[in-house]
């Protein structure tokens, strides 16, 4: 997502142009305007910016770097935001690539058929590691299962995801050219 630039004022001015985008972000979920979210929206923001820490990650990491001393269960806006702004530029939790997610897939696929029948997709993620909640299973079944077949073309899937993720990455970035930075 961060353009490594050797133009200082370029860089500057993505910098800034990041800020907007986290700031605006985090003012979306800080409905009240307190400049603090409840700590379980952090991931939310991050995966919004491409970046896609375990849950793990984000209760020993990152949530204890971007708490107050005291840990509650609110994050303000000024250590998120070095915190966020930090991971972008040095892409510390991108996702992984389309040849490292076909593989994870071709291992639950020990046929070879090319797909995974929803009912085991459903088990694993419901019940194995750390489990999806439910609506995180519906809104990736909306995504990845095939309607007329019902299976998970985890090929399409994994094709579909890789593209919509740039897609997404590439709409946040055009604001970059009519950003002005002083």
């Amino acid at each position: 997502m961060f353009r490594h630039t050797k133009s200082g004022v370029d860089r500057l001015r993505q910098i800034e142009y990041l800020k907007s985008l986290i700031r605006e972000a985090f003012s979306y979920l800080d409905r009240e305007g307190k400049g603090y979210i409840v700590r379980e929206e952090v991931s939310y923001i991050m995966k919004y910016f491409g970046q896609y820490p375990s849950e793990a990650q984000v209760v020993d990491v990152i949530l204890p770097e971007i708490q107050e001393d005291e840990p509650t269960n609110y994050v303000y806006y000024e250590k998120f935001e070095k915190y966020m702004l930090n991971a972008i530029i040095n892409n510390e939790f991108e996702p992984d690539d389309a040849e490292t997610l076909l593989a994870a897939f071709k291992v639950l696929d020990s046929e070879g058929k090319g797909y995974i029948e929803v009912d085991a997709m459903k088990e694993l993620l419901l019940k194995n590691g750390i489990p999806f909640y439910e609506k995180e299973w519906q809104d990736f079944e909306a995504y990845s299962v095939d309607l007329e077949t019902n299976v998970i073309n985890y090929e399409d899937y994994v094709s579909r995801l890789v593209m919509d993720n740039e897609k997404h990455i590439n709409n946040l970035m055009k604001g970059l050219e009519k950003f002005k930075y002083p």
